[in-house]
C-alpha cells in the first residue's frame, strides 16, 4: 500500500497545494469583505441584519465546496483514466475493490482535511466579529454546501470511472441533482431537520464507486455485491426527488389562496379566488357576482385609497361616517403565517433590547445584545463582544426576585426599530411562566404576566400597533390560538375551527364595526365574522377552485409512483415529504417494461428481465430506469 499511497501524493501535491492556496485567498477576501461590512455600517445595523433578518454572511462561500469536491475528483481520476494508467493497474496482483478504495480513501481523507481546515477558517473569521451563536449559525449553513462537495467528489469518481457514455451522463446527472438539492436555500438553520437525509444520499455513492470501476475493468451490471443494490436505491430516490420538480416546472402556475372578508357595508361575506392565469372571481356567498371595484367598495377599511380616488369617501357605516384617515386609524391587522411560528423559524439566539423611552421621536438600536445561559441574562457590547457585567447582573437580578427560572422556553419580540413603539419581548421561562421584558430609561421594567402557565405555549406574535390595543396573537400546542390584550395581558380565545398552525395563513382584521378573523391554504379558506368585543356570529368555509389539467400532465403525473420532496411548508425549515401517486402508475409502468423487453429480448437474459419486472413493480417507472441504468450494457445470452 505505501508505494500506491506515494503515487497518489506525488500526483495530487501540486494541486492540493493550488487548492488550498485557492481557499487561502479566497477567506482573505471574505475577512476583508466582514471587516469591510463593519466599516461601513454600524455594529448594531450588522448584528440586526445578520441575527433577524436573516442575512447569510458566508454567502460567498456557497459553491467552495462543490467545486473543491469536483475538482479533487477530476485531479485524481481524469489523468489515470484519460492515459491508461488505472485500467494498467487493475492488472496488479490486489483486488480491484481494495485497490479502487483505496484511491477513494485517500481522496476522502484529502476532502476531509479541506473541508476541516475551511469550517476553521470560517469559524474563525465569523469568531472575530460575531459571538458563538453566529459562528455556529455560519457553520450549519455551511453543512450541506459540503455535502455537495462530497457528493460532486463521489458522483464525479463513478461518472469518470463509468465505461459507457449514456450511463456516463446519468450518473453526473445524478450528482448534479444531489448537489442542486443541497443548495435550496441558504438561509442558516435551513437544513437543520434535513441534513441527515442528505448526508446518506451522498454516501450512497460509496459502495457504487468500486462496482462501477469492476465495470470499468470490464464487467457488466451483473457484478455480485452491494454496489448495484446501492445504485439502484440511489437513481430511485433522485428520480423521486426529481419527478415533482419538472412536474411543477412544466405544469404548475402561480396560485393566490382563496381570500374571505366580512364586508361591514353588505353585512355578508365577500370572497376572492383564483381561477387561473389573470383570472379572478369576485363573489358574495350567497352566489351574487361582483366586479372587483364593486368588492373593493364593500371593504373600505381595507381599500379606502382606491375608493377615495373614486371619490366614494366619506363612507357612512353603521350610522357612522369614516373618511379615509378615520378608515386607516380605526384598522388593525393581526397575522400569524407558518413561517412565523418559533419552532418553524431559524432564529439566532441573541436579540436587541430596544431601549422603550428613547426621548426622542424614532427607535434605535442599541450598543449591546443578550442572550440567555443557564443561569443568567448575558449583555454583551457590539464593538467588543465583552459581556458587560453590570447590565446583565442588574437584569439577572431583576428577573430572579420575580422567580424566574433559566434557561427560558421561548423569547419573542419584534426586534425592529421600523415600529411606532417598542414593547420589549415576551419570554417563557421554563417552568411555562410568561414574563414580560422591556429596558425603560435603560432599567429592567420587567412583569410576571398573569398568563396560565399550563397553556404550553407553542409560539407568540408580537405586534406593535399604533392603537396599542393589543401586543399580538399566542399559539398553544393543541392549536388554540389568542389575542393577548396590551394592559392586562388578558387572552381573548379567537376562532379556530379547521385552522391548521403548520400549513394555514391567519389573519384577524380589526375595524369598529365588523371584525373578520381568516384563515387559509392552497386547499381553501375559512373566515369568522367578529362583533366588536370580538365574539364570533357568522362562519363560513369555502374550497379552492379546483385547477384545469392539460392532457399533457394528465398522461406524465400517470406515470409517477410517488414523489419525494425537500421543502419548507411555509417556514425557514426544509423537511422531507412523501406522496403516493395514483395507483395507475404500477400498472403502466410494468406495460411500459414489458414492452422494452420485449423489444429488446435478444439483449435482455431472462434474469434481468425478472430483475426490470420485479423492480418496475416496487418502485414503478423510477424502478425500470434504475434497473436499466445498472443492468448490463452488452448483450447477454439468454438461460
Amino acid at each position: 500500500m505505501r508505494p500506491l499511497f506515494l503515487k497518489e501524493w506525488i500526483k495530487l501535491r501540486g494541486r492540493l497545494a493550488a487548492i488550498v492556496l485557492g481557499c487561502a485567498t479566497f477567506h482573505v477576501y471574505f475577512a476583508m469583505v466582514l471587516r469591510r461590512k463593519f466599516t461601513l455600517e454600524h455594529a448594531e445595523m450588522v448584528f440586526y441584519q445578520v441575527g433577524r433578518i436573516g442575512q447569510n454572511t458566508i454567502a460567498d462561500f456557497e459553491y467552495v465546496p462543490l467545486v473543491i469536491g469536483a475538482l479533487l475528483a477530476f485531479m485524481q481520476f481524469a489523468p489515470e483514466v484519460a492515459r491508461g494508467h488505472l485500467r494498467l493497474s487493475l492488472h496488479l496482483p490486489i483486488a480491484t475493490n481494495r485497490l479502487i478504495l483505496f484511491h477513494v480513501a485517500a481522496g476522502t481523507a484529502v476532502l476531509a482535511v479541506l473541508f476541516a481546515l475551511n469550517a476553521a477558517a470560517l469559524a474563525v473569521i465569523v469568531g472575530a466579529w460575531f459571538p458563538v451563536e453566529f459562528v455556529t449559525s455560519a457553520l450549519s449553513a455551511a453543512a450541506p454546501w459540503m455535502v455537495a462537495g462530497i457528493a460532486a467528489y463521489f458522483g464525479g469518481v463513478a461518472a469518470m470511472l463509468e465505461p459507457h457514455a449514456i450511463r456516463r451522463v446519468a450518473w453526473l446527472v445524478v450528482t448534479a441533482a444531489v448537489g442542486a438539492l443541497c443548495h435550496l436555500s441558504a438561509r442558516p438553520g435551513a437544513y437543520h431537520d434535513a441534513i441527515s437525509g442528505l448526508v446518506v444520499l451522498a454516501l450512497l455513492f460509496v459502495p457504487a464507486v468500486p462496482w462501477v470501476a469492476r465495470r470499468f475493468r470490464g464487467g457488466d451490471g451483473t457484478i455480485p455485491g452491494v454496489g448495484r443494490p446501492v445504485a439502484i436505491v440511489l437513481f430511485v430516490t433522485v428520480c423521486a426527488l426529481m419527478a415533482p420538480i419538472a412536474t411543477s416546472t412544466l405544469f404548475d402556475a402561480q396560485r393566490e389562496e382563496t381570500q374571505i372578508f366580512f364586508s361591514p357595508v353588505s353585512r355578508t361575506f365577500v370572497f376572492r379566488e383564483h381561477l387561473h392565469d389573470h383570472e379572478f372571481r369576485h363573489a358574495t356567498r350567497e352566489g351574487q357576482e361582483l366586479d372587483r371595484r364593486t368588492f373593493q367598495t364593500l371593504l373600505p377599511f381595507i381599500y379606502n385609497r382606491d375608493m377615495e380616488v373614486w371619490g366614494l369617501l366619506p363612507v357612512t357605516i353603521g350610522g357612522r361616517a369614516f373618511d379615509r384617515r378615520a378608515l386607516t386609524a380605526e384598522r388593525m391587522i393581526f397575522e400569524l403565517k407558518p413561517r412565523d411560528l418559533a419552532d418553524r423559524r431559524v432564529d439566532i439566539a441573541v436579540h436587541p433590547l430596544l431601549e422603550s423611552e428613547p426621548g426622542q421621536a424614532r427607535l434605535q438600536f442599541p450598543e449591546d445584545i443578550f442572550r440567555f445561559s443557564a443561569d443568567r441574562i448575558e449583555f454583551l457590547n457590539v464593538d467588543t463582544l465583552a459581556v458587560d457585567e453590570e447590565t446583565t447582573r442588574i437584569f439577572t437580578d431583576a428577573l430572579k426576585e420575580l422567580g424566574f427560572a433559566f434557561p427560558p422556553r421561548l423569547v419573542e419580540g419584534r426586534a425592529t426599530i421600523l415600529k411606532p413603539f417598542d414593547d420589549g419581548y415576551l419570554v417563557v421561562d421554563a417552568n411555562g411562566v410568561v414574563f414580560h421584558v422591556k429596558r425603560a430609561q435603560g432599567r429592567p421594567r420587567i412583569v410576571r404576566t398573569p398568563i396560565p402557565a399550563d397553556l404550553a405555549i407553542r409560539s407568540i406574535q408580537i405586534v406593535e400597533n399604533a392603537q396599542r390595543r393589543f401586543m399580538g396573537l399566542l399559539l398553544t400546542r393543541d392549536g388554540r390560538l389568542f389575542l393577548i390584550g396590551r394592559e392586562d395581558y388578558r387572552l381573548l380565545p379567537m376562532p379556530t375551527q379547521g385552522y391548521d398552525p403548520d400549513t394555514m395563513d391567519y389573519r384577524l382584521i380589526m375595524n369598529p364595526v365588523a371584525p373578520t378573523a381568516a384563515w387559509s391554504n392552497s386547499a381553501g379558506a375559512r373566515a369568522a365574522a367578529l362583533t366588536p368585543d370580538l365574539t364570533p356570529f357568522d362562519f363560513y368555509a369555502r374550497a379552492a377552485p379546483e385547477r384545469r389539467r392539460g392532457w399533457g400532465e394528465l398522461v406524465v403525473r400517470a406515470f409517477i409512483p410517488f414523489e419525494i420532496r425537500l421543502e419548507a411548508r411555509g417556514g425557514d425549515r426544509l423537511e422531507w415529504l412523501f406522496a403516493a401517486g395514483p395507483g395507475s402508475a404500477w400498472a403502466l409502468s410494468l406495460c411500459l417494461a414489458a414492452i422494452i423487453a420485449a423489444a429488446d429480448r435478444r439483449r435482455t437474459s431472462r434474469r434481468e428481465y425478472f430483475l426490470e419486472i420485479g423492480l418496475t413493480m416496487a418502485a414503478g417507472v423510477f424502478g425500470l430506469i434504475a434497473a436499466r441504468l445498472t443492468g448490463p450494457a452488452r448483450p447477454n445470452r439468454r438461460v
